[in-house]
């Protein structure tokens, strides 16, 4: 998939994301890319991928694009030489959020740098006997936890467990605490 298109203001240069095999949200990210347009071209266009793993480019100043990493958990800033479409040593980190969840960034004309951070619920499963006593599900587990399903001979908890890169699947022993992660690639919704 191509997605998230930013012109770089030379109203010929495109840069976007190139997303590959995912589904859910974590198909948002990918790959940077750069195209060159031509209105006369009688050829489709082409893109050279510029090896800078991001969520998505949002500013072009002084030569550098800055995008979103891919794991949102920093601003990175990487030199471009448009004459060739390619990337002039690595992307460097301009700004990084413990915890991650950087979700939109903009850079004001003034090169002022404005960023949201979007925050999640922390939450923790429990375990809820027919007199309404919770109990945590595993001491000292803390998250973001969603759409928890019991295994029918009920030993076992599926759970969507959210991070800053995505979702995934987790299963929890009731009886010992013993946790396991299912997935570790794409974005699980109601495991089961």
């Amino acid at each position: 998939m191509h997605l998230r298109p930013f012109a770089l203001g030379d109203d010929r240069t495109i840069v976007f994301i190139v997303a590959r095999g995912r589904s859910g949200p974590g198909a948002l990210s990918g790959e940077l890319a750069l195209a060159r347009l031509d209105p006369g071209a009688r050829t489709p266009v082409t893109h050279t991928p510029l090896g800078i793993d991001a969520q998505i480019a949002f500013a072009y100043h002084d030569g550098w694009i800055l995008c979103i990493r891919r794991d949102a958990r920093a601003l990175m800033a990487t030199r471009l030489d448009l004459a060739s479409s390619r990337k002039v040593g690595r992307p460097v980190v301009v700004l990084e959020q413990e915890g991650g969840g950087i979700d939109a960034a903009r850079l004001a004309t003034h090169v002022t740098l404005l960023y949201s951070h979007r925050v999640m619920p922390q939450n923790a499963p429990v375990l809820v006997d027919s007199t309404g006593a919770a109990t945590p599900l595993v001491v000292g587990l803390s998250g973001v936890f969603m759409n928890p399903r019991v295994s029918p001979d009920g030993r076992r908890v599926a759970v969507q467990r959210a991070s800053a890169e995505g979702t995934d699947a987790w299963v929890y022993d009731i009886s010992n605490g013993a946790q396991a992660r299912v997935t570790r690639s794409g974005s699980v919704l109601g495991p089961a």
